[in-house]
């Protein structure tokens, strides 16, 4: 009988889902799902607007037979609230994992929703897939806690279209690069990313991107004192290492300083591409007291001649270049060394995404006050992503498009700043979403909810 129940309730949704499809000017009730991602048995809150006042409304998945995951009474105003937990594998046969739509049925209007979607994840979600990338929060500074982090994405962020996912990816992923350690920033011209290993730097001539040769910057800055003494690392050679030599001995007699340790030499040549992941031996194979280590261009080398924490007695490991050049961003040597900016090394809110957007700012169940400041990647037809601010009783606020940087197939970045008035703190839910050139209905799959709080 439920399943009776359930496939009926289900096909009726759907009915009036094809007969009346949303439009932007005709909004319809709102909910927001936080959070986006975890693990089964996560503890998932919903909030919506616009509802029946004092009506009954089910929350459900559209999936399979349409679960039925709450069922809650309308506030006053028509807002909504509660909470239900992720399924466990094999709890729910009709649910699999992946992206999930959720979506609500005023009970008394027979009024359904523009659908949020949500991540199903078969493990702790320290880490997860988005439309155009990846977000870790590995090296947020917390090991993940909070959920902040940074995002790894194929975007337009700037003037250039950078395929930092892809090449993320290509060049060996967290094992040989490390976790993202920063936003998206401009270095010299180029759009830029640290890693733990590596910083990323985008070559538009050449579709790829390059690493930065971290040691070398940060011996032209004056650093190697602070280096040796701080993290052990070998000072550079002179000049006067490469006097009189052609570029294929340069190459050769630097290549040559490996040798005077097998490990470290063979971790160098591990790699497919060395030069570009490390670079060229900038020292001497040096004993550092509990260690052996080699600067390179991009990386140190060390062997290690005494069991600690990460590597054992007799193993080579690679330092992390990246996390030193961001430590030494910090502070007072931000001012001099000018190279990440400030903003670059905060980690970002927990993004809210759909099939074709990703919401970076504002994050779910801000209290905001007008203007709000929008960011996110789209993937838009002729680069427009809609919004529509919603206050308590489903009453559009604000609404209008933002262009992004890019259209098509390709995710450009959009930015805006929504000005609203209130005059009183609410409920609200911010929806950003795609129309269809076809027949100017909202894209269903590209909605994605944000609910925050707004103040006058």
């Amino acid at each position: 009988m439920r399943q009776l129940t359930l496939t009926l309730l289900l096909a009726l949704l759907l009915g009036s889902i094809a007969g009346t499809p949303a439009q932007a000017q005709q909004p319809g009730p709102a909910v927001a799902i936080h959070p986006v991602v975890g693990p089964p048995g996560t503890v998932v809150t919903f909030s919506g607007v616009g509802f029946t006042p004092g009506g009954r409304v089910q929350v459900l998945f559209i999936a399979g037979l349409g679960l039925i995951v709450g069922d809650v009474v309308a506030g006053p105003t028509g807002t909504i609230g509660g909470s239900f937990r992720m399924p466990a594998p094999g709890g729910a046969p009709e649910l699999t994992f992946g992206r999930q739509e959720v979506t609500a049925v005023d009970q008394s209007s027979r009024r359904d929703t523009l659908p949020a979607f949500f991540l199903l994840t078969p493990g702790p979600a320290l880490d997860y897939a988005l439309p155009n990338g990846h977000f870790f929060t590995q090296a947020n500074g917390q090991g993940g806690a909070g959920g902040t982090g940074y995002p790894v994405v194929n975007s337009q962020p700037f003037a250039q279209f950078v395929r930092f996912a892809d090449e993320f990816r290509r060049l060996g992923g967290v094992p040989l690069v490390g976790f993202p350690a920063s936003r998206s920033f401009v270095l010299d011209g180029f759009v830029t990313q640290a890693y733990q290993k590596a910083i990323f730097q985008w070559r538009p001539e050449v579709d790829e991107v390059f690493f930065v040769n971290v040691f070398d910057l940060l011996h032209d800055r004056g650093f190697d004192p602070f280096l040796r003494a701080v993290r052990s690392v070998p000072e550079q050679l002179p000049v006067s290492f490469d006097d009189g030599k052609t570029p294929r001995q340069i190459v050769s007699d630097r290549i040559a300083l490996l040798n005077a340790n097998p490990a470290i030499r063979a971790v160098y040549f591990r790699v497919d591409n060395p030069l570009l992941r490390f670079g060229l031996p900038t020292s001497r194979v040096e004993d550092m007291g509990n260690h052996f280590a080699i600067r390179l261009q991009r990386a140190v080398i060390q062997q290690w001649k005494v069991d600690v924490p990460w590597a054992r007695a007799g193993q080579a490991t690679i330092a992390n270049g990246g996390d030193v050049f961001k430590e030494l961003n910090g502070g007072d040597v931000l001012k001099e060394l000018n190279q990440l900016p400030a903003f670059s090394v905060v980690p970002q809110n927990p993004p809210t995404f759909s099939r074709s957007i990703v919401v970076y700012d504002p994050p779910q169940g801000a209290t905001l006050r007008s203007p709000i400041g929008v960011a996110g990647d789209g993937q838009a037809f002729e680069a427009v992503v809609n919004f529509e601010l919603l206050g308590e009783r489903g009453n559009v606020l604000a609404s209008g498009p933002i262009m992004a940087r890019a259209g098509g197939p390709l995710f450009g970045r959009f930015e805006a700043s929504i000005a609203f008035g209130v005059d009183h703190q609410q409920p609200g839910i911010l929806r950003l979403f795609l129309i269809s050139p076809r027949d100017g209905g909202v894209i269903r799959d590209s909605v994605a909810s944000i609910g925050v709080v707004l103040a006058p």
